[in-house]
């Protein structure tokens, strides 16, 4: 079972294709710079914290595109992404909680009662934020940052195949899982229109492992993606592209290097030419407005 960045990225695009009614709300440039100035006072507190313990907190994805192409979101950007390795994750965990827990909440597999994310998010108290198919207490719909862990890879290349299909396995399952527990009929029926053979093989994912939950299949996914040793590559497995997709030299990633984000100086990884070529290919052109991702929210709140 492959969960190619194909499959993703085409998952993507048929979300923001959903129709827009009296239940959804797309988010129009007044509100994205407000969603945009709130995320950014987000990243700053966080940020802030990462400094005082000598954490590194870089910006990755879309976040590290904008920084490199307009020193700030990218126009159209209604999320913010970043990244840590994992030793400094683990570290996070640890401090969050005297650090941030007055403002914000961890929402993360294997921290406290989990996460239906396969990623950690810092998600902002007294805010709303709701997808489409998220139907989740509305104490963890807030507005968030994503966190993208950076794991080590092994070297042995036996191994690294079947570390990295078995994470894309785990990764895989657990989305379906969750699109079963969210009975997320509009996603599914979207896919089903796109391509029969993949909506009946989600289907099916999603009925045989929900023996489990998501939030169970995220811990496992989590324990699963940690590998002790410094080695020759890291990856961001939770990201768009998956384990393999992502996976680059550690010298692409690390120690890192400067750059400025709304004015802020920030941290990108140390060779941004090399990553966001992988992520994006020509990052530097300007897609047409038709092919930009969006978000269709049922609700926000501010």
């Amino acid at each position: 079972m492959n969960t190619d960045q194909t499959n993703t990225i085409s998952v993507k695009k048929l979300l923001s294709q959903i129709n827009q009614n009296d239940h959804y709300i797309e988010i129009d440039p007044n509100l994205r710079i407000q969603l945009q100035k709130l995320l950014f006072s987000m990243f700053m507190d966080v940020h802030s914290v990462c400094e005082k313990y000598g954490l590194s907190l870089f910006l990755c994805g879309g976040s590290a595109l904008g920084t490199v192409r307009h020193q700030g979101f990218i126009p159209w950007d209604d999320d913010l992404d970043m990244t840590m390795t994992r030793d400094d994750y683990n570290r996070f965990q640890e401090i969050f909680e005297q650090e941030l827990s007055d403002r914000y909440l961890l929402l993360a597999p294997g921290y406290k009662n989990g996460s239906r994310s396969r990623f950690p998010k810092v998600m902002k108290k007294g805010t709303i934020f709701r997808e489409v198919g998220n139907s989740s207490p509305e104490e963890e719909c807030g507005v968030f940052l994503d966190i993208f862990i950076l794991d080590n890879v092994p070297n042995n290349k036996v191994l690294r195949l079947i570390k990295g299909s078995f994470c894309n396995i785990l990764e895989f399952i657990s989305g379906q899982v969750l699109w079963r527990e969210e009975k997320a009929h509009e996603i599914l029926e979207k896919i089903k229109e796109a391509n029969r053979k993949q909506y009946y093989i989600r289907k099916i994912t999603g009925i045989i492992f929900s023996f489990k939950t998501t939030r169970s299949w995220n811990r496992i996914l989590d324990k699963a993606l940690q590998h002790k040793n410094d080695t020759r590559y890291c990856t961001l497995a939770t990201g768009r592209k998956h384990y393999f997709g992502e996976m680059l030299p550690r010298e692409v990633f690390l120690p890192g290097t400067s750059g400025v984000f709304e004015g802020q100086e920030v941290l990108l990884f140390s060779d941004p030419d090399v990553y966001l070529s992988n992520l994006y290919g020509d990052y530097m052109q300007i897609p047409e407005e038709s092919k930009r991702e969006k978000h269709i929210v049922k609700e926000i709140r501010l």
